[in-house]
């Protein structure tokens, strides 16, 4: 026997405007038939019952609508050429509705494009580990070969045993690993929430240039750690080279630019003293 679930989309009036999935259990129904058999008559009642609630869960939103409810079917109509229904379009995550704010919008998500930046600082770290287990392996028995030095090394974790593994590691002990485990958690964020702000027909210019704040503070951390863990990538590729100060310390205000310097006019100013804090 299977649950079927219906979700009725319902408009509360909270201060984010989200729409909400407000589960309706209606009946247990019969699995399938695999011959693909005639709809049985418990399937067609229960998808009458499920019309029916639908029905009524609209009716209840449209007397409990706010204007802005009232803007968005209006926009939906246009947009179509006919009369729309609000929960035609709103159970998908991009829609006939077009975004209200559709620049800003669009310089939101570029953004989070390139704060993806992030996938590359797992790289980094694993390379640094990685490097740090041969040297160690080779420690352990000068007589080991490249092949087998590589072959004795443990495979790749994700980034959390990474970070782990490396403050075990004698060159992790040398290592600022709370800033190293900071830009873990902003990475984590960005990755998974980067660009969560709701249904981008609904979202507003306030909401975005918020959510905007939260990603920059993200990339902030990020570009710390990234910072850090860059530098050990540059002494191990180029052991004869002196460290890049000039771009060490100017690193953190780069990345903030290139991220955001299309935003910056409509964003709380950010502290200069980023590069001092590395």
């Amino acid at each position: 026997m299977a649950i079927l679930v219906i979700g009725a989309l319902l408009q509360e009036a909270n201060d984010d405007r989200r729409l909400r999935v407000k589960p309706l259990v209606l009946k247990e129904l019969p699995q399938p038939n695999p011959e693909g058999a005639r709809t049985s008559p418990q399937i067609l009642g229960a998808l009458e019952t499920m019309l029916e609630a639908m029905s009524s869960a609209v009716q209840s939103a449209r007397r409990s609508g706010t204007d802005e409810a009232t803007h968005d079917r209006r926009r939906a109509a246009a947009t179509t050429g006919r009369s729309a229904t609000v929960i035609k379009n709103y159970s998908w995550s991009i829609s006939l509705l077009k975004p209200r704010e559709p620049e800003l919008f669009d310089a939101l998500f570029l953004s989070v494009g390139r704060a993806l930046l992030a996938n590359a600082y797992e790289d980094k770290c694993q390379y640094v580990l990685r490097v740090g287990n041969l040297i160690t392996a080779h420690q352990a028995d000068p007589a080991m070969t490249f092949e087998e030095a590589v072959a004795s090394v443990p495979a790749d974790k994700l980034l959390g045993g990474t970070l782990h593994s490396l403050a075990a590691h004698a060159m992790g002990r040398t290592m600022d690993m709370d800033t190293l485990h900071k830009a873990r958690q902003d990475r984590n964020w960005i990755a998974h929430e980067g660009a969560s702000i709701g249904a981008i027909w609904s979202v507003d210019r306030d909401r975005i240039l918020q959510h905007t704040v939260k990603l920059r503070a993200a990339v902030t951390d990020l570009a710390l750690g990234d910072n850090t863990i860059s530098q050990w990538c540059h002494g191990l590729a180029e052991p004869h080279d002196l460290p890049p100060a000039g771009w060490i310390n100017g690193y953190p205000d780069a990345v903030d630019t290139w991220v955001f310097g299309h935003l910056r006019g409509l964003l709380p100013e950010q502290p200069s003293s980023l590069a001092g804090s590395e």
